[in-house]
């Protein structure tokens, strides 16, 4: 018998069904959203004094791009995942750009937070 030869890469292991992995960063990123986003804002809606929740960039920004993997991990399944994680031979710019463009939306939605709460009276030191 043969013993068995060395590769010089190991094996991924390739997910069969994505979708579950995607249904927890959803979750996750939805749980984030929820208590660095929609909570203060809520209180700030209703004038209290102190915000509840979070209000954090490092929440909002992992927030959304949890939820934006994760909806698209959940809708798309596998062909989404081989984008998105492409074996080590493949090109790896449109992951790396489709990142940017989530961690971007997620400073934007931060921001755009931000000044909706500046607006209502509310003041953060950076």
């Amino acid at each position: 018998m043969n013993p068995p030869r060395a590769t010089p890469f190991r094996r991924r292991r390739r997910t069969k069904n994505p979708r579950p992995l995607g249904a927890f960063f959803l979750f996750l990123g939805g749980f984030l959203l929820y208590f660095c986003e929609i909570v203060p804002v809520l209180d700030a809606q209703h004038h209290l004094s102190e915000l509840g929740g979070k209000f954090t960039a490092k929440g909002t920004i992992v927030g959304f791009i949890c939820f934006v993997f994760g909806l698209a991990l959940a809708v798309g399944g596998a062909p989404v995942l081989r984008f998105m994680n492409p074996a080590p031979e493949k090109s790896k710019v449109f992951a790396c750009v489709v990142a940017v463009i989530a961690a971007g939306g997620g400073v934007a939605l931060y921001f755009w937070t931000r000044a909706y709460l500046e607006s209502l009276g509310y003041f953060f030191r950076f």
